[in-house]
């Protein structure tokens, strides 16, 4: 080339030996071009040398990689490269998903979003979409996640995009499965591999092994081994169809699938097959695999021990477990690890720790609260019986060592019931306690229940409810079941019969039925008496000592004293007249 340009100017300069002007502007037009290929060449291989870059230092060493990330979208910027400016801001998404203390993912994923869909770099804008909607979930942003979802849905159709309409409806399946509703999740992937088997090469994609991954272990949660297995197996097919057609390594794949296939087989108590298995994702781990891999790996083994009531060895686990949450702090599944570590300290017989343990695990489950808040009811329940049972447990060891010392001497007798009542006395001050903690906790779950209908109004005014998620008739009896009840309080009438409300409602029996059942999840029965001990717990909390407690059960709709008493206590684990005494002495 240097030859080439040498012999150019010269003749540019001096014209000795052209014969042909013509001659002098080709030799000009083909130095210019060998020196663009040159420059093009240069570019393109700096290009690739920062993708590479990225791709090594992007998850071993993160703050590095950014860097690659943000000089490669610098150089795709001053190239035009609008492909690789894509990626980069795509990649800054990525980058920023783990960061659950700030909301910059969501300022880069509306920058990567529109840069994609302005210049269609579809496949890119997918991604991007795919990666906000998954932090959404993880974020318990449940809302927001399914309404990007079907957006994204919207637009690979109009695409005709069977394969991101996959991923989309993947991402469904994904924010239910975050909701624990694992049915509604279940039927998303299975539709999402549909969509998948319409796609070429849709059998041996990436996704379709993401998919059979989920189901599988959507098997475990629903406790359906078998399912689990055969989803496994179908993991492995596909692994087998991968590594022939395209050459992948899926080494990761297989180590998830031999985890879920140890993990159905503990369950089902197949101590050979299953230490097979767990053999064999021992040998498969990789110290450079994601963190979680090392969380699984932990679980199997509590889970293995603790099939064997080897619960020393499943407590050391479930340590290291606990030990790797808090040093990433991976908030999310704190709390399930420390009901494990509850129920092993309770197997082991340190009561005291179990119940610090649940109190722990309860604790952190108001911080990162995914669902509603009766599940912060029924473990403070859990709390509250374990320690009746750790009273009881000790009365009982009291009252043992009182029978083998009473023939000693009247002395020890004496003292003995000093010890029992001083212990009787301390219990007595602990229960009464922990009746302040739960009356400070339903007060807390009224301010979360108040909010939880306001965002269900806003939810209606963003997405009114149409035949497809109410009939027109349903929604009538709602409102009306609603106004009888929420607004009149019908339900403070103790003589309120299932037959006055069908003739008010003109509804059937079983419609009444399945109309509370579908929408509330409850009986006849247990929807009123909830209605009434919520309401006879707030004039408890509003009327301080101006009314009788048999009072205020019958003009909550009780017809008895011990009707009221017994489904009060039922409720909230503690009598009318206890939970009046602590709201008094709160507010004094």
């Amino acid at each position: 080339m240097a030859l080439i340009f040498s012999i150019t100017l010269y003749y540019l300069r001096n014209g000795t030996g052209m014969p042909n002007i013509n001659i002098r502007y080709f030799l000009l037009l083909l130095t210019l071009t060998v020196v663009g290929c040159c420059c093009a060449g240069n570019d393109k291989q700096k290009t690739d040398n920062l993708l590479d870059s990225v791709k090594q230092y992007f998850y071993t060493n993160p703050i590095k990689g950014r860097n690659f990330v943000l000089e490669l979208e610098k150089e795709a910027e001053r190239q035009k490269d609008t492909r690789n400016q894509a990626k980069a801001k795509a990649k800054m998404v990525e980058y920023y998903y783990p960061q659950f203390d700030n909301d910059s993912i969501v300022a880069a994923a509306e920058a990567a979003e529109t840069f994609a869909r302005k210049h269609e770099e579809y496949d890119i804008m997918f991604v991007v979409q795919q990666t906000i909607i998954q932090r959404y979930a993880n974020q318990g942003m449940f809302t927001l996640a399914l309404a990007k979802a079907r957006q994204m849905y919207d637009e690979a159709r109009n695409l005709n995009d069977n394969l991101n309409m996959a991923r989309a409806t993947a991402a469904l399946a994904n924010t239910h499965k975050h909701m624990n509703q694992y049915e509604e999740s279940s039927t998303y992937l299975h539709e999402s591999l549909g969509l998948l088997r319409q796609t070429d090469g849709g059998a041996t994609s990436a996704l379709t092994l993401e998919n059979y991954q989920e189901l599988a272990f959507i098997g475990l949660s629903l406790e359906k081994y078998e399912q689990t297995i055969l989803y496994a197996d179908s993991m492995y097919v596909c692994i087998n169809l991968r590594r022939k057609e395209k050459g992948s390594n899926d080494a990761e794949s297989v180590f998830i699938a031999e985890y879920l296939l140890a993990q159905a087989n503990i369950y089902l108590n197949r101590q050979e097959q299953a230490k097979k298995h767990i053999d064999k994702t021992e040998q498969l781990y990789n110290e450079d695999y994601p963190l979680s891999f090392r969380f699984l790996l932990d679980q199997m083994y509590v889970n293995y021990h603790t099939q064997r009531k080897e619960y020393q060895q499943a407590y050391t686990y479930n340590e290291r477990m606990l030990q790797l949450i808090r040093q990433y702090e991976l908030q999310s599944d704190l709390p399930e690890v420390l009901i494990n570590k509850a129920e092993l300290l309770a197997h082991l017989n340190r009561h005291s720790e179990a119940v610090q343990a649940y109190a722990e695990a309860i604790a952190e489950q108001k911080e990162n609260n995914r669902s509603e808040y009766k599940l912060q009811l029924n473990e403070l329940s859990i709390l509250y019986d374990l320690n009746r049972i750790e009273q009881q447990a000790r009365e009982d060891r009291m009252q043992l060592q009182f029978t083998r010392r009473i023939v000693v001497a009247i002395a020890v007798v004496a003292l003995l019931l000093v010890v029992l009542a001083v212990v009787m006395y301390r219990n007595s001050r602990r229960i009464n306690f922990k009746n302040k903690r739960l009356v400070l906790r339903l007060q807390e779950q009224d301010a979360l229940a108040k909010r939880n209908s306001l965002l269900e109004e806003q939810i209606k005014e963003l997405q009114p409810m149409g035949e497809d998620l109410l009939k027109h008739t349903d929604l009538q009896w709602l409102e009306a079941l609603q106004q009888l009840m929420d607004t009149n309080k019908r339900y403070t009438d103790n003589k309120l019969s299932r037959k006055d409300v069908q003739e008010e409602l003109n509804i059937s029996e079983k419609n009444l039925r399945t109309l509370i059942m579908e929408h509330y999840g409850q009986t006849y029965s247990t929807y009123v008496s909830h209605k009434r001990v919520r309401h006879a717990r707030q004039l408890l909390s509003d009327t301080g000592n101006t009314e009788t407690v048999e009072r205020i059960g019958y003009e909550s709709g009780f017809g008895s004293r011990s009707t009221f008493y017994r489904q009060f206590r039922e409720y909230y684990g503690l009598t009318p007249d206890e939970y009046r005494r602590h709201v008094l002495n709160r507010e004094n």
